[in-house]
């Protein structure tokens, strides 16, 4: 957790005077594990329960913030991309990039001001006090190891994924459940890696499945997006021919992406990776 804070910290002059794609997207994991790493700590004995709520709802403005920018970052380089040879072949551009632009620096503009929150400067400030004073004052006479959480915490957070079965079996899941799907992967991907060793095969297999799984999810909800605000700003600019054929192909991307995760479901659905989380767990 401390070197989520120190992350984080690091990230805040970047941010605040360049604000670039990559910046905003490291700030944005080291948010993520934070609050995932507070969430599966906050339930055990040697952490003091309601700072480490209230340091996790502390940060989920900062996450929402950095999310929307995210989002706008990776709408524009998509535009960008589909936008290129159209305009290197004279075509007549259209004002989406500008708009989109705009509201990027809006965005941009909400985040850094959440950035200078005394509350939130004075938490990163110095990561080891902001730490330490998550530790219970009154440790048990009885030392909680690792194995004493960790199994429940994994397992719980793998069921959470499970629980999807049945929307995604029948190939109907709504984009939300799907977007909640990728969140739950997430939050077990997160506390894999608070209980494993980076030199671990097993856990290194079962944190690379669930990167694979939420890539595509990732690649899904971008695409939700992305038509969402498309859609919208058509009612702003029903004439903008481009626009209304980018959002055509982003809405192509989103029924594909929908397609294709039967596969990637049963990788992480399937005996073979509940065996290895179980043999993991174990081994503890």
């Amino acid at each position: 957790m401390r070197t989520q804070l120190q992350r984080i910290r690091d990230s805040v002059l970047p941010v605040t005077e360049e604000s670039g794609i990559e910046d905003i997207h490291e700030m944005r994991v080291a948010s993520r594990r934070l609050r995932t790493m507070a969430r599966v700590l906050e339930t055990t004995p040697a952490f003091r329960r309601k700072r480490m709520t209230r340091l996790r709802k502390q940060f989920r403005p900062l996450a929402s913030d950095l999310g929307v920018v995210r989002d706008l970052d990776i709408l524009l380089e998509r535009l960008g991309a589909y936008e290129h040879p159209i305009v290197e072949s004279g075509q007549t551009s259209s004002p989406l990039h500008d708009e989109l632009q705009r509201q990027r620096e809006k965005a941009l503009s909400h985040l850094r001001k959440a950035l200078q929150q005394p509350a939130l400067q004075k938490l990163l400030r110095d990561p080891d006090r902001t730490t330490e004073r998550l530790l219970a004052q009154k440790q048990s006479a009885q030392r909680v190891l690792v194995r004493h959480v960790a199994g429940d915490a994994l397992w719980k957070r793998y069921e959470a994924i499970l629980s999807f079965e049945e929307a995604v079996a029948g190939g109907d899941a709504a984009t939300e459940q799907l977007h909640a799907l990728r969140i739950a992967c997430k939050q077990l991907r997160y506390a894999l890696e608070l209980f494993s060793e980076d030199s671990d095969p097993c856990a290194q297999s079962l944190i690379g499945t669930l990167k694979e799984v939420q890539g595509h999810l990732g690649e899904l909800q971008d695409s939700v997006f992305a038509v969402a605000l498309l859609t919208q700003l058509r009612r702003q600019f029903p004439q903008d021919q481009l626009l209304e054929d980018f959002r055509a192909t982003q809405q192509e991307r989103q029924n594909t992406l929908r397609q294709d995760f039967a596969p990637f479901w049963e990788r992480i659905s399937g005996s073979p990776y509940r065996h290895d989380l179980a043999a993991l767990i174990a081994a503890l």
